[in-house]
């Protein structure tokens, strides 16, 4: 034979079983590979999503060793990567908070439901203690069963002390408040009725009632002319960060009554005290 080899008979069936496997074969690698490109594609959509949130996304088995971890969560807790992956939560919650996070954890684990920690009060590697508000959820794998928790932390730690501080600030302004003829607002930017202070003897003034004010917006409360003032001078007085006056009046019980408001920046909350 010219090329060295012999061909054999081949029956017809055999050639049609072998060409039916060689077929199923590329099929499932295919398949195979399609499934491999749709989990790595996945697999990259959710990482790239963790790395760019602002908060710290963190993986525990249910020993409550840690097996993974974005970049926020570093930051947060202040470990090297290297010292962070397989570290137990517990080592780094305070001892007064210990017993109430691992009831926390037992809890999600019996019930299967998320839940949030709002105090969860961490200790990072220099030592320092962090207060974190933290969204938890079980992991599960493809026959249901519990394999570990993910968590999403976010350090409070700042809105934790500026509410103290506004808490604080809040009781003595009450108190002046109480003693002077002057109705007192606390605006945010946005324009919402944060607080309203006032005496038993100023609340008359008010254009509506008091329990229909706090959480309310100018926009809903006043006027349209006067909501426009208001918001203008909120504007003015954050962008200035200076005592701004307005001069406006409202209809109350029927009569025009005038009023000056002279309003002070808080800038650590983005908010204004109004008093008129």
């Amino acid at each position: 034979m010219p090329f060295g080899y012999v061909l054999k008979p081949v029956q017809e069936r055999d050639l049609k079983v072998t060409l039916e496997m060689a077929l199923y074969v590329a099929k499932v690698d295919a398949e195979r590979k399609r499934s491999e490109d749709v989990l790595r594609q996945s697999e990259e959509k959710y990482r790239t999503i963790l790395a760019s949130i602002q908060d710290g996304y963190v993986e525990h088995d249910l020993e409550g060793n840690t097996t993974f971890f974005n970049d926020a969560y570093l930051k947060i807790v202040g470990y090297e990567r290297d010292e962070l992956l397989g570290k137990n939560y517990k080592e780094m919650t305070s001892v007064d908070n210990g017993k109430k996070v691992l009831q926390f954890y037992n809890n999600i684990f019996k019930t299967g439901e998320s839940g949030r920690l709002l105090d969860w009060e961490f200790v990072k590697k220099s030592g320092e203690q962090i207060v974190t508000e933290t969204s938890v959820s079980l992991i599960k794998d493809n026959e249901e069963k519990p394999v570990g928790f993910r968590a999403v932390v976010r350090d409070i730690t700042e809105k934790k002390k500026t509410n103290l501080a506004f808490k604080g600030s809040e009781d003595e302004l009450r108190s002046i408040v109480e003693a002077l003829p002057d109705i007192t607002f606390i605006l945010s930017s946005k324009g919402q009725y944060l607080k309203v202070l006032t005496s038993k003897d100023s609340e008359r003034l008010l254009y509506n009632k008091l329990s229909h004010l706090e959480g309310s917006y100018i926009k809903e409360a006043l006027p349209p002319k006067q909501a426009q003032q208001f918001q203008e001078t909120i504007d003015h007085t954050l962008a200035s960060k200076k005592q701004q006056i307005l001069k406006y009046s409202l209809p109350i019980d029927g009569k025009e009554v005038f009023f000056e408001g002279r309003t002070s920046p808080m800038t650590l909350i983005d908010s204004v005290v109004w008093v008129a």
